[in-house]
């Protein structure tokens, strides 16, 4: 059985949380950073709460687009404060992995979709979207950790 509309919404509902809670953990980290680079740590945090920021707003544009606004719900999961720089990256790169998978996940949920195939579509094109931004962001991450001592 593939994905239906209403599946669809709790996807979108559950990966705007996801985005909510990567905002607040690269908010968060921003601030929190310690160390001898902490102020070069401290700019690609901002940066990635800056784009974690766009991503929130996609979500919220697609459920306003189908006509399904959900109310305001805070990130429900939380992580562990850190300060260290690459215990900072390695939860990044975990929070980021989790939501490649999600990604994932959806894009086979919707190859089977029982609905307009005009929406499928659309959400296959999304999704891929999503997958590579936050693929590319864990691979970047992912080399800042390889290139530290």
């Amino acid at each position: 059985m593939g994905m239906n509309f209403i599946g669809l919404i709790e996807a979108l509902t559950e990966d705007l949380s996801n985005e909510w809670q990567h905002l607040h953990f690269y908010l968060y980290h921003a601030s929190a950073v310690q160390g001898l680079h902490a102020a070069e740590y401290r700019e690609f945090l901002t940066e990635a709460a800056q784009g974690e920021m766009k991503h929130i707003q996609n979500f919220l544009d697609r459920m306003f687009g189908l006509r399904h606004p959900q109310p305001y719900r805070p990130a429900t999961k939380a992580f562990a404060p850190q300060t260290e720089p690459n215990a900072i990256l390695r939860g990044a790169i975990e929070l980021e992995s989790q939501v490649i998978e999600n990604f994932a996940a959806r894009l086979t949920g919707l190859e089977t979709f029982e609905g307009n195939p005009l929406i499928a579509a659309y959400f296959k094109v999304f999704y891929e979207k999503q997958l590579e931004d936050s693929y590319e962001d864990r691979e970047k991450m992912q080399r800042m950790l390889d290139a530290t001592p």
